[in-house]
């Protein structure tokens, strides 16, 4: 061996088992990220501070935190974005409805805003991305304090925050792995936008019962327009909902309904 080959062999573990080192210790910190949010490791600590339980239901992918607020059943969960990037999205969610549909996403989310031909693009607010079924109605909701909310949930500390308002439910995520000392701040932002709903009329279509939300007319659950064309209804619970909208969601949009066939 030629004094030389050391340092030829000393490279090539540089260049080599360097990065190979680098995948190896990203897939195992990926799994360990993927097995902690399916097991729901972060939640008993979240339920002890938003003083609620964890349970288990069909309609979320994994364990969840079951809370009230302001008199309102909330839930908590998290779950992947996906498998090789590793952000986890956790969600506030409240049953409290709205009687149309409007997504305010920020523009430095990984995610996109929805996209369906019923969606309308509203006035601008700084910071976020909206979409809306009735451009009309949300040009209202803004004036009337959505707008003042979303320029605080912008200069927040919240990493990329999107709001959801449906008819029935309304939710707050952002991307990371929320544990307990963030979740009360988190909570902080959700009273504000169950307040705003009950300003609003009540939800069109939705009844709330118990936890089960029950659709009492033509409208669709996600999107919260009438059918212009023939729709489709859950095998389960009799539902309609827009196909692309059923789609999007990728099964029925009751809560406390876990259908995933459409009839």
């Amino acid at each position: 061996m030629s004094r030389n080959e050391p340092d030829v062999l000393l490279v090539y573990a540089v260049v080599y088992g360097v990065p190979l080192a680098f995948l190896v210790l990203r897939g195992w910190t990926l799994a360990r990220i993927r097995k902690a949010v399916s097991e729901g490791t972060d939640l008993p600590a979240i339920a002890a501070a938003l003083r609620g339980e964890m349970a288990r239901d069909p309609s979320f992918e994994g364990p969840f935190v079951r809370f009230t607020l302001d008199g309102v059943r909330c839930y908590c969960h998290q779950r992947m974005l996906n498998r090789t990037q590793g952000v986890v999205i956790t969600t506030l969610e409240a049953r409290s409805g709205f009687p149309g549909f409007l997504q305010a996403t920020s523009k430095g989310a990984i995610r996109h805003p929805l996209r369906s031909p019923r969606f309308r693009s509203p006035a601008r607010i700084a910071g976020f991305s909206l979409v809306t079924t009735d451009v009309e109605w949300s040009s209202t909701l803004l004036q009337s304090g959505l707008e003042e909310y979303l320029n605080g949930l912008r200069t927040s500390v919240l990493r990329s925050p999107r709001i959801q308002l449906a008819g029935d439910r309304l939710t707050l995520e952002v991307e990371e792995r929320v544990t307990r000392p963030r979740i009360v701040e988190l909570l902080g932002y959700l009273a504000p936008l169950i307040r705003l709903s009950r300003r609003e009329m009540e939800s069109t279509g939705i009844t709330f019962v118990g936890e089960i939300a029950v659709a009492n007319d033509g409208c669709c659950p996600v999107c919260r327009q009438h059918f212009g064309e023939p729709g489709i209804r859950c095998s389960q619970c009799g539902a309609p909902h827009h196909p692309d909208c059923w789609s999007y969601v990728g099964r029925c949009a009751i809560f406390g309904c876990s259908s995933r066939r459409a009839a």
